[in-house]
């Protein structure tokens, strides 16, 4: 029975996004439902019900990229930012204020947040200092409170379960393109393909999902599952390549390696290794035969469509503002005074944009925070470092390639910060304490 129930969640999430995506689900309801379901996560937020929030959230989080090109006048554009600040903001002031946090690397992010302030006296576009505080505040409150509470593993796995349903209704609103007329594929990323949705963005959201699903076909106590999981999968993965943006296979195929190796012991056999080739020919034919063979050339290109140019931009900023930087959101305005860039443009990388804006003070204060998280998560044991470095890593590869701006990143951090115990520890014969065992999968 739970194996019907996930076909019909996922079938119809699919279904439910191909509508959307038709435009045969009026613009209005889709506006109504979303608000509906942001207003519900914040009342949640009143009660401290951790359960009912992050069930909600990943149905926000996943809409986001459709409500925010198709719902302009309606709902505004950083919704979701208001909705994390308020929502965290609120649960920390509430609930947790005089508790005394698991961890205190947070003060990393704290003492960036006074500086984008501070740096921030003096902006070039005020519009885009509204934007980046907004987005950067969202993800510190959100970080803060992961800080002061632990989520469960049951939790976690309902929240990963969620994901995938809600990441099936966006590949629904995707997959439209396949169907509703001629795309005009080229050497960089299309739109086309995406049905009018950021494609870069896209990557970002859809890598999550995939690895989500990579997961599950490898967890031995969801083997018979894998039949579901192996045509989500292989659906996803395909409409991310064939939206031409790179990163999403790049991110997909480090966290691939990455979960190979931490369970190069616990396999037992190359029989999933082998199980993996299959579904990879499958992905390489439906993109050839869809793209007419184009996809190759795209994945051939030399070249990180300028985003090493303005990596090196970032750079020659801090060599000539070393302390303080150019200041909160002046990046854009400085790479052309400079002559480094043609014209404006965002780092698309927040490590490179806190050492343009900020200087070593914000290499200090923002990467130092990365760094000593990531000493921390290799100092847990078991399932609980892997799955903790997975997030955390996918959060990283999404800051480098899109900048600080698609929500799923807010969700990854709290995940990778308030879980030091991903996955109960359970050690038999039969079954190894870094896989997920059927006690902790997701009951759907």
């Amino acid at each position: 029975m739970i194996y019907k129930n996930i076909i019909w969640k996922f079938l119809l999430a699919l279904g439910l996004g191909i509508l959307v995506g038709s435009n045969v689900i009026p613009k209005q309801l889709v506006a109504a439902a979303y608000i509906f379901v942001v207003l519900l996560c914040c009342y949640y937020a009143l009660y401290n019900n951790h359960e009912k929030i992050f069930s909600l959230l990943p149905y926000v989080i996943y809409a986001e990229v459709f409500v925010r090109d198709r719902l302009p006048d309606t709902i505004p554009y950083l919704t979701i930012q208001y909705t994390y600040l308020f929502i965290f903001g609120y649960m920390f002031l509430r609930f947790n204020a005089t508790q005394k946090p698991h961890t205190k690397i947070f003060l990393f992010l704290l003492a960036y947040a006074f500086l984008e302030i501070f740096n921030g006296l003096n902006p070039d576009r005020p519009k885009l200092l509204r934007s980046i505080f907004f987005n950067s505040f969202s993800l510190i409150i959100a970080i803060v409170w992961a800080s002061y509470n632990r989520l469960s593993p049951k939790l976690i796995n309902k929240i990963i379960a969620n994901v995938k349903i809600a990441g099936l209704f966006l590949t629904g609103i995707v997959v439209v393109a396949q169907f509703t007329g001629k795309i005009d594929y080229g050497n960089f990323s299309n739109s086309e393909s995406s049905n009018g949705l950021a494609p870069v963005q896209l990557s970002g959201y859809l890598s999550v999902l995939a690895c989500f699903l990579f997961f599950s076909i490898m967890n031995v106590a969801e083997q018979k599952s894998r039949y579901i999981y192996i045509p989500a999968f292989a659906l996803v993965t395909s409409v991310m390549l064939m939206t031409f943006s790179r990163g999403g296979l790049y991110f997909l195929g480090a966290v691939t390696a990455m979960y190979l190796f931490f369970n190069r012991g616990g396999l037992g056999s190359y029989f999933k290794y082998l199980m993996l080739l299959p579904i990879g020919l499958l992905i390489y034919n439906l993109a050839i035969q869809q793209t007419g063979g184009k996809i190759i050339a795209r994945y051939e290109a030399k070249g990180t469509s300028n985003r090493d140019v303005l990596v090196e931009a970032a750079f020659q900023l801090f060599l000539e503002h070393p302390l303080l930087g150019v200041g909160t959101s002046n990046y854009g305005t400085a790479i052309v005074e400079h002559k480094l860039f043609s014209q404006e443009s965002t780092a698309h990388n927040e490590f490179a944009r806190a050492m343009a804006e900020h200087g070593v003070l914000g290499i200090i204060t923002y990467c130092g925070f990365f760094i000593a998280m990531f000493i921390t998560i290799f100092k847990r044991k078991g399932a609980a470092k892997q799955y903790s470095i997975y997030f955390l890593s996918l959060f990283c590869f999404i800051v480098i390639h899109n900048g600080l701006k698609i929500s799923i990143q807010h969700l990854l951090i709290v995940m990778a910060v308030a879980n030091p115990t991903v996955i109960r520890q359970v050690y038999s014969k039969k079954i190894k304490p870094n896989i997920i065992v059927k006690q902790q999968a997701v009951s759907y």
